[in-house]
């Protein structure tokens, strides 16, 4: 029988995104943006939360690392109290996607991000590092709400 995670879980962790979000505010200096400018942005903002992990955020999540490159943001998750094989994927996607995506495209704090036009990815892996799921959120898709 797999586990279901915990909503309270979900919860904390976009709670979270408000933290790292806000430091990756911080990096950002430019109104506009090219592709360039978005390597350089992403890749420093990485590296400013980077400094401050591993991160818990609560009892069964650590923020491990972020990555910014090219067109894309990638934030690291480790469940650290799950296997992989106890996960209900199909439960997790459908209880993380619709919050995710609701927090990149109305969040202040990734307002930067949807002017940039990128990808935010949040990649969980469990306990041993293997992956269990990865949610790309595009903010492109965020002007249609």
């Amino acid at each position: 029988m797999k586990k279901e995670f915990v909503n309270t879980s979900i919860l904390l962790a976009i709670l979270f995104f408000a933290f790292a979000g806000r430091l990756a505010i911080d990096v950002f200096s430019s109104k506009t943006y090219d592709a360039e400018d978005n390597n350089k942005t992403l890749m420093r903002a990485a590296s400013e939360i980077n400094k401050n992990l591993p991160m818990t955020i609560d009892m069964d999540t650590v923020l491990v690392s972020t990555v910014g490159s090219g067109d894309t943001f990638r934030y690291l998750y480790k469940l650290i109290n799950y296997h992989v094989d106890e996960i209900d994927l199909q439960d997790f996607n459908a209880g993380m996607a619709p919050r995710l995506f609701n927090w990149v495209c109305t969040s202040d704090t990734t307002a930067e991000f949807r002017k940039m036009k990128i990808k935010v990815v949040y990649s969980y892996v469990d306990f041993e590092d293997r992956k269990v799921v990865d949610i790309p959120i595009d903010t492109k898709e965020c002007e249609q709400i």
